[in-house]
């Protein structure tokens, strides 16, 4: 998934990005549809960034604060195998 907010971010302006975002969101549909609903839901949130110039676009789009909870979720979840519910998941990330 980052790899494809990347393409986004890579952009040099703001619509070139959203038009880049839509057309990755596009292209998920088929698969998992619950992803493609949050990257719709995302858009302006993540490509707020693209709005600033560019040479201020490197320190505002780090991914570095999605980090730390997706690999404390990961340690937390590496060592179960089959989660039975999906309450069961969020009570294991720490989501109640």
């Amino acid at each position: 998934m980052c790899t494809f907010i990347a393409t986004a971010l890579a952009q040099t302006d703001h619509a070139a990005a959203k038009a880049q975002w839509r057309l990755v969101a596009y292209q998920m549909r088929p698969k998992p549809s619950k992803l493609a609903t949050l990257k719709d839901s995302a858009e302006e949130d993540v490509l707020a960034c693209m709005t600033f110039p560019a040479r201020h676009r490197a320190k505002v789009q780090s991914t570095t604060p999605f980090e730390r909870p997706n690999g404390e979720i990961s340690q937390r979840t590496g060592l179960v195998v089959i989660f039975l519910k999906k309450a069961s998941i969020r009570r294991l990330a720490g989501q109640s």
